[in-house]
């Protein structure tokens, strides 16, 4: 592999891995409110609210494994809450269980309608997966129902630079310049 394909694979790998910290970053909650680490619920015990609180602490904190099971308790619990689908599906996108993550944002979809958290949650589904255009489509209806909110905005730019970045590739059997 010549240098130069090889340097060039290097940087968009590190901005593919920038991009999937970047969250980690955030200076705001993405679920609203201050939370503070509570001890774990037992399965069988947990209510909603409960349950709801502890997948947002776990997914804050980068435990996508915990965060998938209070979620899904709230799901259990209650089948139509949509912030509980949608926590759901954002725990599998971190797990690489997109084909769930899919079905737990349709269900949210039935239940709450295409808003710009979803929308914008679905299109960082798409960038972790690697689907520039989907993803870029997504935050742009995302943007139009909440044009003045800095995550969409990110997201968005975010989406934009990947997408500058894979075209730099060259193509299979193209020699680099």
């Amino acid at each position: 592999m010549p240098v130069s394909v090889f340097r060039k694979t290097i940087k968009i790998l590190s901005i593919i891995l920038l991009a999937a910290s970047l969250p980690a970053c955030m200076t705001s909650n993405p679920f609203g409110g201050n939370l503070k680490a509570t001890k774990p619920i037992k399965t069988a015990a947990g209510t909603t609210d409960i349950a709801l609180k502890q997948g947002k602490i776990h997914f804050l904190n980068g435990d996508y494994g915990n965060a998938e099971r209070y979620f899904r308790i709230a799901v259990e619990n209650s089948a139509r809450n949509v912030n509980a689908w949608i926590g759901l599906a954002a725990a599998y996108d971190r797990l690489s269980r997109f084909k769930l993550a899919r079905r737990a944002y349709a269900q949210a979809i039935e239940l709450g309608g295409k808003t710009p958290v979803l929308l914008n949650n679905m299109g960082y589904s798409y960038l972790l997966q690697g689907k520039l255009a989907k993803a870029r489509k997504h935050f742009l209806m995302a943007s139009r129902k909440a044009p003045d909110n800095i995550q969409i905005k990110n997201n968005l730019a975010l989406a934009r630079a990947s997408a500058g970045k894979m075209a730099e590739l060259p193509k299979p059997g193209q020699k680099s310049s």
